[in-house]
């Protein structure tokens, strides 16, 4: 997530360290309590988090802008994104945010023509590519197929309710536990 008041007092002279192992920092973030939430209900499941772009911004409509304007630059981060999520061959992916959904080719035709290749080669229509039996997508990552939630955030102001947030949880846990 962007990061808090006090990491931003942290940084100097416009330069950010790149921490590649947050886990004690996590601790600390109310962000991630709900992620450790799902983990826990699933029987302690080993989980991770990975931002789609590489740049600190809590406002959706930079992201979006850029999709027009910087379409080369999106590209290349997603280019990076994507590298890192085939070689971690993740059991399950959960996407909680709406605009992150559509770089995974999430209504795709709302963009077209603006940028038609930035979506990985994913094109998920709900009435052609959800799969009714596990109640999600998935998408091919590597030679497998991987399950994919689409999800309201899971904290902040506009997080799930409980009830979609539980559902979540047991949908998540019904999957893992049926999956080597």
């Amino acid at each position: 997530p962007a990061f808090s008041k006090r990491r931003n007092e942290e940084i100097r002279n416009n330069e950010i360290e790149f921490y590649p192992d947050i886990s004690d920092e996590i601790k600390d973030i109310t962000y991630f309590e709900k992620f450790k939430d799902i983990a826990c209900y699933c029987n302690n499941a080993e989980w991770t988090h990975l931002d789609l772009f590489f740049m600190r911004e809590t406002n959706q409509e930079v992201i979006e802008k850029l999709s027009y304007d910087s379409v080369d630059f999106l590209q290349a981060q997603l280019d990076i994104t994507f590298e890192i999520i085939k070689r971690a061959s993740p059991k399950i992916i959960v996407v909680s945010n709406s605009l992150a959904s559509e770089f995974f080719g999430k209504r795709k035709q709302k963009h077209l023509p603006h940028f038609d290749k930035i979506w990985m080669a994913y094109d998920l229509d709900f009435k052609t590519d959800f799969d009714n039996e596990l109640g999600t997508y998935k998408i091919k990552i590597g030679e497998k197929d991987t399950p994919i939630f689409f999800s309201g955030m899971l904290s902040g102001q506009r997080a799930l309710d409980l009830g979609s947030l539980e559902r979540l949880k047991w949908q998540i846990k019904r999957i893992l536990d049926k999956r080597p």
